[in-house]
């Protein structure tokens, strides 16, 4: 405090002064009133003032300047967990001024804008500090531009528009660019499988994945996955591969191999039907672009969607190997050789059997008993001694 005379000037500190404003005191001229307590100074002869009460002579302001600087963005922090960013002050804003869509984040300081925090919802706000939770797929879109940002305060900036927040005296925060990050709560959370789809009816089998959060596709492992016919086990296959892709932030598909496909149709009772399919994510199957490894705690987990296998199988490919008596047969898929009905087969010396064709009707031979793609036959001797004598026929 300074005095002369009979004045006594008195400098608020910004805690003060902010304080103050915060609570809506000395916003305008008639909402500015003084009171002093009993002997709160004293004259030179040692006499100590008499208050002034509030309610009784309290002091109006005789001389008054409003606050009319803008407020500025000093810093921020985010929250890579809760998706909250904290943004503070220079001086208390407004809550109910908050427009979000003014707001961005950046990777560079004055960079071209990222994301903008449109739809951000209010979760505190203590006048210098002001809390914003990002929406759950602004969050995801955030996290699947890592790591380009958000990793640190090199690649992490706020910007601020005019048009975000005013303080309590109604003065618009000064534009700014760059605003630097101060804290930065790294994201620890595992990614979980929030749900899966199985489709068997497609050339080769499509699984799709959907997870809580935006997930890192480098890191997808189809070793890591595999399929169980039961919730305690039964029938089990783990893929060895796959083509993997990425339709969206939080979704993974992979289109399995036809070996994986085949083999899978060939285990006995896994993946018929959607109660006989049962997911299990390994930790090493992937990773969150954090590289936080997937929640394994919710498997083995059945599919949410579930297409059977409806497509009739159709032969591709034969072989006669007169040498070893065998007839190779090859299928675009799996096929249980139990219902081969050898009636059925007949073996022609022309593509279209005509009354010049030369043909053979099969009978009596033993298959192979494997659920595989391929059936072996092996032929009677009388079936190949009659394949041998003819002259058109398994040339």
């Amino acid at each position: 405090a300074e005095y002369m005379g009979h004045v006594i000037t008195i400098s608020l500190s910004a805690s003060d002064l902010n304080a103050l404003k915060f609570n809506g005191v000395a916003l305008a001229r008639n909402q500015t009133w003084l009171t002093i307590c009993n002997n709160s100074a004293q004259d030179t002869a040692g006499l100590g003032s008499i208050g002034v009460v509030d309610g009784v002579n309290a002091l109006a302001v005789s001389s008054y300047v409003p606050d009319t600087t803008a407020p500025t963005a000093a810093g921020f922090s985010l929250d890579l967990n809760t998706g909250v960013i904290t943004v503070t002050y220079s001086e208390p804003v407004t809550l109910g001024s908050l427009n979000a869509s003014g707001l961005f984040l950046s990777s560079t300081s004055g960079g071209l804008p990222a994301l903008s925090l449109q739809g951000s919802a209010v979760s505190s706000d203590d006048g210098l500090h002001l809390a914003v939770r990002l929406p759950a797929d602004a969050l995801d879109g955030l996290k699947g531009m890592m790591p380009a940002i958000a990793t640190g305060s090199a690649n992490t900036f706020l910007d601020t528009s005019a048009q975000a927040v005013v303080d309590v005296s109604g003065n618009a925060i000064a534009a700014a660019a760059g605003i630097p990050l101060t804290h930065l709560a790294n994201d620890t959370g595992a990614p979980s499988l929030i749900e899966y789809a199985l489709n068997m009816d497609t050339p080769v089998a499509v699984l799709q994945l959907t997870f809580s959060e935006a997930v890192l596709l480098s890191s997808v492992n189809p070793f890591g996955v595999a399929l169980q016919a039961t919730l305690g086990g039964g029938s089990t296959y783990s893929l060895t591969g796959g083509l993997v892709f990425r339709p969206s932030l939080d979704v993974v598909v992979i289109n399995l191999t036809a070996t994986d496909t085949n083999k899978i149709k060939a285990l006995s009772g896994l993946a018929l039907t959607q109660s006989a399919t049962f997911l299990v994510l390994q930790a090493s199957a992937l990773t969150d672009r954090s590289h936080n490894p997937i929640n394994v705690s919710n498997f083995p987990l059945a599919p949410a969607a579930y297409v059977p296998d409806t497509t009739p199988p159709v032969l591709t490919d034969f072989v006669l190997d007169k040498a070893s008596s065998l007839i190779s047969r090859t299928c675009s898929e799996s096929v249980n050789p139990a219902t081969l009905n050898l009636s059925g087969l007949v073996l022609s010396s022309t593509a279209v059997i005509t009354a010049n064709s030369t043909v053979i009707f099969l009978s009596g031979e033993t298959i192979s008993t494997a659920v595989s793609s391929v059936i072996n036959i092996t032929l009677t001797p009388d079936d190949l001694n009659t394949i041998k004598v003819q002259p058109f026929l398994g040339v």
